[in-house]
């Protein structure tokens, strides 16, 4: 069966008539009407009544109607399928643990949605983790946590460091203090037990993870103290400050490279749409 009588026929029932429907499918009115009437010889039912004023469906129409829709939908799928095989574009994405994943999934789905040629691979990772994949070309676009700005970037912004504890407990007092950290390599657990030397206050590892689920669950377990950058989202901990003997600490960068500079095609919307998640309040570093 010729696949144009199908759009033919779905094009009149949604038009609501053979002239509106021509219109649509940029054909003549006698071809419209020759289409249906060899479509409904195919299928051996009339599916659609006609009278002077308008067109509507038999019972026969309304049940066919789905099938040519799903028999539509389904020879589309199959040839933007096989279409976009030969034209497959692969983008690898390095994140930290911690970097904002209820906005970004849904960055993500917008982007895979316009661009179902690109197939999208996301690592997370740790930052020393992320740049070496990319120095070693395993990574096309990173976003990575340096203490201090290095390096050419597409842009670069800062993020405050802040001490948070859950709010019923006294773990900021203990010494040594427990520390809520990532593994070792991790910037924030670097700049902590810095900054606890520092100024004398023992310290310990209380509970270690390379998640940020886990971080932020033992966080708010009240399993001990943690530095980080983005707390929104914790319930039931407060920030510490210099009150609390804690000492307050420069802010760490967060970076956004890309292989390409600029970069073109879908890194560049991808870029685009990362630069998107700063927050407001953080300042941009013009680069």
């Amino acid at each position: 069966m010729d696949i144009e009588l199908l759009r033919t026929f779905v094009a009149v029932v949604d038009s609501g008539g053979f002239t509106r429907a021509g219109n649509r499918v940029q054909k003549t009115q006698s071809s419209i009407s020759q289409q249906v009437a060899r479509l409904e010889q195919h299928v051996g039912r009339a599916l659609l009544k006609r009278d002077t004023r308008k067109v509507t469906l038999t019972e026969h129409g309304e049940q066919y109607l789905s099938y040519a829709r799903r028999i539509l939908a389904l020879e589309q799928e199959a040839r933007t399928v096989v279409r976009a095989g030969e034209q497959i574009t692969f983008l690898r994405l390095g994140i930290p643990e911690d970097f904002t994943l209820t906005r970004l999934s849904a960055i993500l789905g917008r982007f895979a949605a316009r661009n179902r040629d690109v197939r999208l691979e996301v690592v997370s990772a740790l930052s020393p983790q992320l740049k070496a994949q990319f120095a070693e070309g395993q990574l096309d676009i990173i976003v990575v946590k340096e203490p201090e700005p290095t390096g050419p970037a597409l842009l670069r912004w800062k993020e405050r460091l802040t001490w948070v504890v859950k709010s019923d407990t006294a773990l900021h007092r203990q010494r040594p203090v427990p520390l809520v950290a990532f593994p070792h390599g991790c910037f924030y657990r670097c700049r902590a037990t810095a900054a606890l030397d520092a100024v004398g206050s023992g310290w310990r590892i209380a509970y270690e993870s390379a998640n940020w689920a886990g971080i932020k669950a033992a966080v708010e377990g009240g399993l001990g103290v943690a530095l980080l950058a983005d707390v929104r989202g914790f319930r039931g901990v407060r920030e510490l400050t210099a009150q609390d003997e804690f000492p307050p600490l420069e802010p760490v960068y967060l970076v956004l490279r890309t292989r390409e500079t600029p970069p073109r095609g879908a890194a560049a919307e991808i870029a685009k749409e990362l630069a998107q998640l700063i927050p407001e309040e953080r300042p941009v570093v013009a680069v």
